[in-house]
């Protein structure tokens, strides 16, 4: 029916392939799985035809079975009573009962082989489905990773680094200029403090001899 070789068509896709080569490898890889859920889909209505199918001829089977046993006894009983015709009446529809009864067997064989085979590759493609969904969900990750390593090499390579640096390194140099510039005052301010310092002790001094020369004259 060619639903497994389909599906091994779908799995043995190179998607990591297809996650180097195309834009969105996300949106293949959820479109591998929903080919694959449309054909897990298909495999289960068949599956479900074959097996009522299968149900129906082997119901056949069972009444045409009893169709043979019954026309059996009817031609026995047709002969102990001495009804010949009525007995090969009886006999007639027996064998084409059981002509019947033969056909139906054969089909009930064919249908319950295809239906094992439906089966199997019913299970292969719920096993195929897992694994493609426990791929999908390592892939995806790899592809959100990528993107957002390929978004910040974009941002690297738009930014001007270098100038940026540069640009941090003056503004350092600035800082140290207007450290520097503030000790320098502070420097100055101490030196100024300490020659007004100085002024004033010479001051009081120089007014102390002339406070002395004023006394001794005085005297």
């Amino acid at each position: 029916m060619g639903i497994l070789k389909r599906v091994r068509d779908l799995v043995s896709a190179n998607l990591h392939e297809a996650f180097d080569q195309l834009e969105n490898p996300v949106v293949m890889i959820k479109h591998y799985i929903r080919d694959l859920e449309k054909e897990i889909d298909h495999a289960e209505t068949v599956l479900a035809r074959q097996e009522a199918a299968e149900q129906m001829f082997t119901r056949l089977v069972t009444e045409t079975e009893a169709r043979v046993e019954k026309r059996l006894r009817q031609a026995k009983l047709a002969v102990e009573t001495g009804e010949e015709d009525m007995a090969k009446l009886a006999l007639a529809d027996k064998l084409e009962a059981e002509a019947k009864l033969a056909e139906y067997r054969q089909q009930v064989d064919v249908i319950r082989e295809q239906t094992l085979r439906l089966r199997g590759q019913l299970e292969e493609l719920w096993a195929k489905y897992q694994e493609l969904e426990s791929r999908k969900v390592y892939l995806v990750s790899r592809a959100a990773a990528a993107q957002s390593i390929r978004q910040m090499n974009c941002v690297m390579d738009t930014v001007d680094t270098k100038s940026a640096v540069k640009g941090f390194e003056r503004m350092e140099e600035r800082v140290r200029m207007m450290e520097l510039q503030a000790s320098i005052r502070t420097g100055r301010a101490r030196k100024t403090g300490l020659v007004s310092q100085v002024g004033e002790r010479e001051l009081q001094e120089r007014l102390q001899i002339e406070l002395e020369k004023l006394k001794a004259e005085s005297r």
